[in-house]
């Protein structure tokens, strides 16, 4: 049995902006075999060191320019997130980010890309949500804001039995005293 041997073909490595092959000139088709076709000499000079323009290039230039106008949205909204999120805890709120969630519909800009309406958004904020504003920091800073569910177990109690509590007592109401108490108010100086 005879093998026959299939005629090899030279191919160039396909470029992701042209065909390297043909230099300009029609892609090569399956009609001519799929080889490419030298492109046809030129007469003027000034083409050869002309880049031709591509119809495929203005897609792409479009592309970049919506791009680029996309990154410019998305920084100044972070621009101006940042600065409303610190507006809002100046402001006393007790979870800016949430708020800031409910308020990036109404966020309008200026011309150089700044916030522009952002005391007009911390002000219907807290009208519309004034749990969501004012510290409570009324309390002293070793009271929980919280009650523990374990009644306090595990701290030590300030004494609220004192000497002159003592002096001013019954021996019956002195008698009804927690006893270790009573010693350690005693021994106190």
């Amino acid at each position: 049995m005879k093998h026959k041997t299939q005629p090899t073909h030279t191919t160039q490595p396909q470029l992701p902006f042209g065909d390297a092959g043909n230099a300009g000139g029609p892609p090569a088709t399956a009609a001519s075999g799929g080889n490419p076709t030298p492109a046809p000499p030129t007469s003027n000079a000034t083409d050869e060191h002309a880049s031709p323009v591509r119809s495929d290039a203005e897609p792409t230039l479009a592309q970049l320019q919506a791009e680029n106008a996309a990154l410019k949205k998305q920084l100044r909204e972070q621009t101006a997130h940042a600065s409303l999120k610190d507006k809002l805890k100046q402001a006393g709120a007790r979870t800016p980010q949430l708020l800031l969630g409910a308020a990036k519909d109404a966020l309008r800009y200026t011309v150089a890309g700044e916030l522009e309406n952002a005391v007009e958004i911390i002000e219907a904020l807290q009208a519309k949500f004034p749990e969501q504003f004012g510290m409570t920091n009324t309390a002293p800073a070793t009271t929980p804001a919280v009650p523990s569910i374990d009644a306090g177990a595990g701290r030590t109690s300030s004494p609220t039995l004192t000497k002159d509590a003592l002096a001013k007592m019954t021996p019956a109401e002195i008698a009804e005293l927690n006893w270790d108490d009573v010693r350690r108010v005693l021994a106190a100086k």
